[in-house]
């Protein structure tokens, strides 16, 4: 079965609230046995979804989450894949788009800490 199949088969419920549309996407991914790599941004069903409710909300974050089905970046308020992250390395400000893969799956291995879990 190939990405689309699977993408089609998830498309119907797209009014189903969020994590209940990504917990049957990652559902139908694994039975299918695709890996996250797999599918492509503009491929993966919750692009389709955020799109669907309305997605982009052009506006800057201070943080991203990873999408559950296809691991890309994602906004964490409308949930659209075309997001920018930028990082700051050695004091400059950089696309992160720009980096090699190593560097890109380096940024996406780190922990985040908030200010309180220091104390």
């Amino acid at each position: 079965m190939s990405v689309e199949d699977v993408v089609r088969m998830v498309d119907d419920p797209l009014g189903l609230p969020f994590e209940e549309f990504c917990e049957r996407a990652v559902r139908l991914r694994e039975e299918y046995g695709l890996k996250p790599e797999d599918i492509p941004a503009w491929e993966c069903p919750v692009q389709k979804w955020a799109l669907w409710h309305g997605a982009p909300c052009r506006r800057t974050v201070e943080r991203t989450e990873m999408c559950p089905v296809c691991g890309n970046y994602i906004c964490p308020d409308c949930k659209n894949h075309a997001v920018e992250v930028i990082s700051r390395i050695t004091g400059y400000l950089q696309a992160v788009s720009g980096w090699n893969a190593g560097k890109q799956q380096e940024l996406k291995d780190r922990h985040r800490y908030s200010g309180d879990a220091l104390l």
